[in-house]
């Protein structure tokens, strides 16, 4: 069932399933018709359900949680994830990029998978109600997110370290009618603090809200809180972080999301080497794990 969360993946089955062709299923505009109980009249994306548990993992994703604190190198990046859901196997690559001011008061960043490769179980597509041309397709890319980001205080004269935090997503996402994105605008807006116990423990938190836009006639746009919690922990180059953080919609159409995560990072002069594994919470299904690569092209200014 959709509603099913697979909380121990096995991924080496999944992705052996991921990469062997096949069909047991011939669908066409009957088979969807039907699905759907069309009227006739109704254009095929108003039955697609814009909300996170019924469209890719990657379609609306959680925010991630900052330290409290800008961005100080330029760097560039990449990652690749495995995303696991009972029913749904996603391969996902990534790319970013980190621009600060001189001044290291703001910061910007930019983030975009332009390729996911997916597997999705006839059970889900019905449920999902795949448009019938998109029900044999295997890639979608996602939205550009771009993010600003301003240093409101700083903790050696404010006490703690505060960012805000400006997110817009860019409707560039392919293939709504297999229910892989929204291919439309979305943003959020957070607070989050962070604060120094010791040389080697920080403590984080965020605060928000998340907007993304509905194919609904009744509901225009989602607004969800948005919220997270974290630490980090650095033993020389290497540093630890759990986090627990994700958004709660008012709607009620599987918008709540939340993660639990386990980061791992390795630090050196111009690199860090990251890899991360996470369990989806209430609507969100997807376990995963992602391993990335960042490269400071000029470390601070």
């Amino acid at each position: 069932m959709l509603w099913k969360r697979c909380r121990y993946p096995v991924y080496i089955l999944s992705f052996i399933a991921f990469i062997t062709p096949g069909r047991s299923f011939s669908q066409d505009f009957q088979w969807w018709a039907d699905n759907v109980k069309w009227d006739g009249v109704t254009h095929w994306r108003n039955y697609i359900i814009y909300s996170p548990a019924m469209l890719g993992p990657n379609a609306l994703p959680i925010p991630t949680l900052m330290e409290g604190k800008t961005d100080t190198s330029l760097s560039v990046g990449s990652s690749s994830r495995l995303q696991r859901a009972t029913g749904d196997f996603t391969y996902a690559q990534s790319f970013f990029l980190t621009y600060p001011t001189n001044n290291k008061n703001i910061s910007f960043d930019i983030f975009w998978i332009p390729r996911e490769m997916y597997r999705t179980s006839h059970e889900w597509k019905t449920i999902r109600k795949v448009h019938f041309p998109a029900y044999y397709e295997r890639h979608a890319m996602t939205d550009i997110i771009f993010n600003t980001v301003f240093q409101l205080s700083k903790e050696e004269s404010k006490w703690m370290d505060i960012t805000f935090r400006s997110t817009f997503r860019f409707a560039t996402s392919t293939h709504v009618n297999a229910a892989r994105g929204t291919d439309a605008p979305g943003y959020s807006f957070d607070l989050t603090a962070g604060k120094s116990l010791s040389t080697r423990l920080r403590i984080m938190g965020m605060l928000g809200f998340y907007v993304w836009q509905t194919n609904r006639d009744d509901y225009l746009q989602n607004d969800a809180f948005l919220f997270g919690i974290g630490a980090r922990y650095v033993i020389n180059k290497w540093s630890f972080t759990p986090q627990y953080r994700g958004y709660w919609g008012y709607i009620g159409d599987g918008d709540d999301q939340a993660v639990v995560s386990f980061k791992i990072n390795y630090a050196c002069p111009s690199w860090q080497f990251f890899t991360s594994a996470s369990m989806g919470l209430e609507d969100n299904f997807y376990n995963s794990l992602e391993c990335g690569v960042i490269h400071l092209l000029k470390h601070k200014f």
